[in-house]
């Protein structure tokens, strides 16, 4: 099989994911079988409980409560 390309792309998204506080990762099943790439980045002002690996496991920060939008008059 011929593939074209520097062999970078990888090193490069490890730069970025560094750079963000980001983490980057391979997942396989085995030899043969294919990889998966996958990447996180936190959401400034939110963290995810211990073990967590889901939104539906968020902390939101005490001091950012969701507000209604404000309605305007025309």
């Amino acid at each position: 099989m011929h593939t074209e390309g520097l062999g970078l792309g990888l090193y490069v998204a490890k730069l970025f994911m560094e750079a963000h506080k980001g983490k980057i990762w391979a997942e396989s099943d085995g030899e043969g079988k294919g990889s998966s790439f996958c990447f996180s980045i936190p959401i400034k002002g939110v963290e995810l409980k211990a073990g967590a690996t889901s939104q539906a496991n968020l902390i939101k920060p005490s001091d950012s409560k969701p507000t209604a939008p404000t309605p305007t008059s025309k």
